[in-house]
């Protein structure tokens, strides 16, 4: 028997379980339209990464005829530094733009304001080596352009990763409500090659989904939550955008699969590690859920992965 102060606690976690649950939800009338990149800020920082960076905007110059341009993004810009790779000789009509911050992601913020671009494509960690600080790392500059860039950024993670062969398979990974979730979907439709596969993985981690469960039992001993109605569960509060996405796979004649993952493997988990996928992620900037979920699927993960941001402006 609980006394009134268990009660409560019981109660506030059972509202945090329902909030949780309930933010799965996504509401809009189903229709997505695919989302492609007309501008694309490159951001080099002299690391191993900066091949498979200059691979993904070359992808998308040659795919969608893009404009690209090119920022300088090391911590030291001075002329004893190793020159950047000569992007001009591999995106044709890219162009260098200057900024003046000392800080690399104050130079990226600052371009993106002044060139109205719609894409950043970045190393992460950004300006240090991803050897140096670990796989596990983001590195601060990620952090800021996280809760601050007000457009889509392509993050590249592992160098060996082919960025135009992940996107065979695009993945949106959501893991709570999110305004954006719809156009991190179109994203995923812009970008997926043509007959290749676009999945929405609806992520309750598995941590979360103990608890869950925890207090389910402490409220009802005999009863049990199944992994699999909690999957129905997910499945029911997605319709919209999962017939959104099912109607456009249709006109596109790419593979779609709505993947409900309740307490399972989701990516980029360990068993994804030897796939070729881009993850795709909704972040609203003001939810700190929200933004605990996207910083951990990118400190996770080898692929590269798109991050859709909650402000960013629609064209």
């Amino acid at each position: 028997m609980l006394d009134s102060s268990g009660e409560k606690e019981l109660g506030r976690d059972v509202d945090d379980a329902m909030r949780l649950f309930e933010q799965s939800k996504t509401i809009g009338d189903g229709h997505i339209n695919p989302v492609r990149p007309s501008r694309v800020l490159l951001v080099l920082d002299g690391s191993n990464q900066d091949d498979a960076s200059i691979v993904a905007a070359a992808h998308f110059r040659e795919r969608f005829n893009t404009e690209t341009l090119v920022l300088d993004g090391r911590r030291q810009m001075d002329d004893h530094a190793d020159p950047l790779p000569d992007v001009g000789q591999r995106i044709s009509g890219s162009r260098p733009v200057s900024e003046t911050d000392s800080e690399p992601h104050d130079r990226i913020l600052s371009a993106v304001n002044r060139h109205d671009v719609d894409l950043v494509v970045l190393p992460c960690p950004l300006g240090r080596s991803i050897d140096e600080l670990g796989a596990a790392s983001v590195g601060t500059a990620t952090d800021v352009l996280l809760s601050r860039l007000s457009v889509p950024m392509l993050i590249i993670r592992q160098a060996e990763k082919d960025f135009v062969a992940s996107t065979s398979h695009v993945a949106v990974v959501v893991g709570s409500e999110c305004d954006v979730t719809a156009r991190a979907a179109g994203w995923a439709l812009g970008l997926v090659r043509p007959s290749g596969r676009v999945s929405l993985n609806l992520v309750i981690e598995k941590e979360q989904f103990e608890n869950m469960r925890s207090i389910v039992r402490s409220m009802d001993p005999a009863s049990e939550m199944d992994v699999r109605e909690f999957s129905d569960a997910l499945t029911k509060a997605h319709q919209s955008l999962h017939r959104g996405l099912t109607e456009a796979a249709k006109q596109r004649s790419i593979e779609y699969e709505m993947l409900p993952q309740a307490g399972g493997d989701s990516p980029p988990g360990i068993a994804w590690a030897d796939r070729q996928v881009l993850i795709v992620l909704p972040i609203e900037v003001d939810d700190r859920f929200a933004q605990g979920f996207v910083h951990d699927r990118i400190r996770r993960s080898a692929h590269p992965v798109l991050v859709v941001p909650g402000h960013v402006v629609a064209r």
